[in-house]
């Protein structure tokens, strides 16, 4: 049965809200207002401050929230105001009181905001959000360090750059990068070094020039040693890093490098290397997910921003918001599994009370 609705739009006042006045518990900015850890969030945007007398700046909650909402959604910076001034649970996740009608701020604040939350701040904070849900990381012992580790360089090794021509005269940063790809042979952008532990994303290394992945297989051996007290049990990685150093390193350190062995083929233990090798390949295919997912949902392929480094700081906020929404839902995850039993327990006392 169809039933015609009046033609006539109801008034504003005859208009009735859901909530009865109140922000709902179960609302995803509620939820994610929750697991951000705010103090690291302040004492990083404090940094960038300066103590001297003047015009009071904007609250750190704001100007980070704003950015993440940003990346969230896959807004541009006028969309994130105007976003932000008609969505009172967005107004609630970056710290308001109250619902304010007019806008928060103008849109050109989000370019200063990006510039206060620069890309080692951004990681900061992201290793942090995984360390509020993960177990605490042993102490690395001292002076544990192996031979290897003495001998790696501090900074990565960089290729050597052939087309330093300027590109773009809007972006002069943005350098033309060799992939050699079937549809696309040149690429322009950022090149980002990214890896996962236990389903969260850390984003290792990132840079306008072209570099070689697997000269950093080692520094990032090093920082997740830094992280969580121990080297990793096993790298499962492609071809790339399979140099002579790399193996040598995973080998004093006992790391399983995935791939197939040197030399000549064993007799014995074909078929399970070979199944092993499977299994490896089937687990690396989470981080090529994750660059399409960073992609396709959160638009790291779109980074609007003309200045290097408030860019850097989007990519790397892409790869945070990335992290908070797969946390949010592994945490969603864990309720479901908690909620039957508890309702289980009381059912069971009241009936024998």
């Amino acid at each position: 049965m169809y039933r015609r609705e009046a033609k006539n739009q109801l008034t504003m006042d005859e208009f009735m809200l859901p909530f009865g006045g109140k922000l709902l518990a179960d609302n995803r900015w509620v939820r994610l207002a929750k697991l951000m850890l705010w103090e690291v969030v302040e004492e990083e945007y404090s940094k960038s401050m300066c103590e001297e007398e003047g015009r009071q700046s904007l609250p750190a909650r704001l100007a980070y929230g704003a950015i993440h909402l940003k990346e969230q959604e896959g807004l541009t910076d006028e969309r994130t105001v105007e976003y932000l001034q008609e969505n009172p649970y967005a107004q609630y996740f970056v710290g308001q009181k109250e619902f304010r009608k007019e806008a928060l701020f103008d849109a050109s604040m989000m370019v200063h905001f990006r510039k206060r939350f620069p890309p080692e701040a951004i990681q900061r904070i992201n290793e942090a959000l995984y360390k509020r849900v993960q177990p605490k990381a042993k102490e690395p012992p001292p002076d544990s360090g192996s031979s290897s580790e003495k001998e790696q360089p501090a900074s990565p090794k960089e290729e050597p750059q052939n087309e330093e021509r300027i590109v773009s005269l809007r972006q002069p940063h943005v350098r033309c990068i060799v992939r050699g790809k079937a549809r696309t042979r040149y690429e322009f952008g950022q090149k980002l070094h990214l890896s996962v532990v236990n389903g969260f994303t850390f984003l290792e290394h990132q840079s306008w020039d072209n570099f070689h992945e697997g000269a950093q297989l080692i520094a990032v051996a090093e920082r997740y040693r830094q992280r969580f007290g121990v080297y990793p049990k096993a790298i499962l990685a492609d071809k790339i890093y399979r140099n002579r150093e790399n193996l040598r390193f995973c080998k004093e350190n006992d790391i399983r490098l995935s791939g197939p062995r040197l030399g000549r083929p064993p007799k014995e233990g074909a078929q399970a290397d070979q199944s092993q090798a499977y299994k490896d390949s089937c687990q690396r295919n989470e981080i090529e997910g994750r660059n399409g997912i960073s992609k396709r949902r959160y638009g790291l392929d779109l980074i609007m921003s003309t200045l290097p480094e408030t860019a850097m700081t989007e990519a790397a906020l892409n790869v945070l918001v990335m992290n908070a929404a797969h946390l949010l839902r592994m945490l969603l995850r864990l309720l479901r599994r908690v909620l039957p039993r508890s309702l289980a327990r009381l059912r069971y006392v009241y009936i024998t009370a």
